[in-house]
């Protein structure tokens, strides 16, 4: 708001709003004039609460698209003359000069809207309403209405924050537009410039691992596939989980970049032939020796007293798919609320630039210090912090108290005791004593 950015941050909301389900639509017309209606009703919206002292939402944007007793057309001709600035402060102008305290933006789009056939301004609003559905839940509306951190607080907080994003599986289809739209807006706000202290560049606080299980339910995340290849840059990982390679696949079409563009991979027994296929090829070949025998002797002797040996040198898979397949998944015993492993299966590591590496799973119910960390409790109540807010990019600096989602009282400080004696020697990566570094 009130910077030279608040059109381009609209559009870029606009753009994650009304592609809610990353896929490609079959007129992209549609999609992209109700991106472009959006854009204008966003800076709506965000003026008309600022002039009230407080934020606006998305339940709001969704609202001014049905106000009861209203027919839209109506609402596009009140925007065309809506005082956004009816102080004039920030010397808007018409096309012809003149001055105006309505929003150049929002006046462009309304009148573009209202310049319409009805037919088409139909169908776009019909794309702009459907993709704010979601927002219309009001168990939803109550819970985004408002928020207690902000974005740069996850790498510039005085200490690390968790941050933890968890969907029932009934309602994963229906609130996916929303998750996707929250990590796309932490990764453009992210990645959105490098700093620099003279030659060296500046960092955040803390590093940020963007932890993602079940990934491919998110359908096409074009954030992903596009920062994955410089986020590292700006001191952000993501650790992306899937069942299959397949289901990358079938996202991001058979030349994605994801799987590339991941420095370490690892994979545990597959189910899939082809997905066999792709990890044997990922582990390279080896050379092995090949021995020829060839018996000769006289016609009618007893035995063939002359043999002939050959050694040659072939190459063959490190694995085959098939030996992929015969991977040791996790021993268990028990059934059913019984069940649990005993013992851990195999693995396959690639790093790249190095030889691949087959071992064992590290199971965290088998490390004493992971295991502690699992058995803390979640947050029982919210904590105020104090903190300094970082700096965005479009402001200078300025200082507010966030709520952290944080355990309070001895809890809190049993925590702390907890990570103040998981020593890094104690948390490193190690495989069991059976690994086998395969040497190409």
């Amino acid at each position: 708001m009130h910077t030279g950015f608040e059109v381009s941050d609209a559009q870029n909301v606009a753009e994650m709003i009304v592609n809610s389900e990353g896929e490609e639509p079959l007129d992209p017309h549609w999609q992209k004039s109700g991106a472009s209606l959006m854009t204008g009703m966003i800076l709506h919206v965000c003026y008309a609460a600022a002039s009230k002292e407080r934020t606006a939402t998305l339940p709001e944007l969704s609202a001014i698209y049905t106000r009861p007793g209203t027919d839209f057309k109506e609402t596009l001709r009140e925007l065309l003359f809506y005082p956004h600035d009816p102080h004039r402060e920030h010397k808007w102008h018409m096309p012809t000069g003149e001055a105006t305290e309505t929003h150049p933006v929002v006046r462009e789009k309304a009148q573009e809207m209202l310049n319409k056939e009805d037919k088409e301004l139909s169908g776009v609003l019909s794309t702009a309403k459907t993709a704010l559905a979601l927002y219309s839940d009001p168990l939803v509306a109550k819970h985004i209405a408002s928020s207690d951190f902000r974005i740069m607080d996850l790498v510039n907080h005085e200490r690390p924050i968790s941050l933890y994003l968890v969907v029932p599986p009934a309602h994963k289809k229906r609130l996916r537009p929303l998750i996707r739209l929250i990590f796309t807006m932490i990764v453009n706000r992210l990645t959105e410039k490098l700093e620099f202290h003279g030659s060296k560049q500046k960092y955040h606080k803390h590093r940020l691992l963007f932890l993602i299980d079940e990934f491919p339910t998110l359908k096409k995340m074009d954030v992903f596939a596009d920062a994955l290849s410089y986020m590292a840059g700006y001191g952000l990982k993501a650790y992306l989980i899937t069942q299959d390679i397949r289901q990358v696949v079938e996202e991001y079409g058979p030349n994605e970049s994801v799987v590339s563009n991941c420095q370490v991979r690892v994979a545990f027994a597959p189910n899939q032939y082809d997905t066999a296929e792709l990890l044997s090829k990922m582990a390279g070949t080896k050379t092995v020796q090949k021995a020829a025998f060839t018996y000769s002797g006289s016609r009618g002797a007893p035995m063939l007293n002359h043999v002939n040996e050959s050694v040659e040198q072939v190459q063959r898979p490190l694995l085959t798919a098939d030996e992929v397949l015969r991977l040791l998944p996790p021993e268990k015993e028990g059934e059913g609320e019984d069940e649990k492993i005993v013992a851990p299966g195999d693995m396959l590591i690639f790093i790249s630039g190095r030889p691949p590496i087959y071992g064992k799973q590290m199971l965290y119910f088998f490390d004493h210090v992971l295991r502690a960390r699992s058995e803390m409790p979640p947050p029982y109540r919210l904590v105020s912090v104090s903190s300094t807010a970082a700096p965005t990019s479009h402001e200078n600096t300025s200082s507010q108290k966030h709520a952290d989602a944080t355990a309070g009282g001895r809890q809190e400080q049993e925590h702390l005791h907890v990570l103040k004696n998981a020593r890094p020697t104690q948390l490193s990566l190690r495989l069991a004593p059976t690994e086998r570094n395969f040497e190409r």
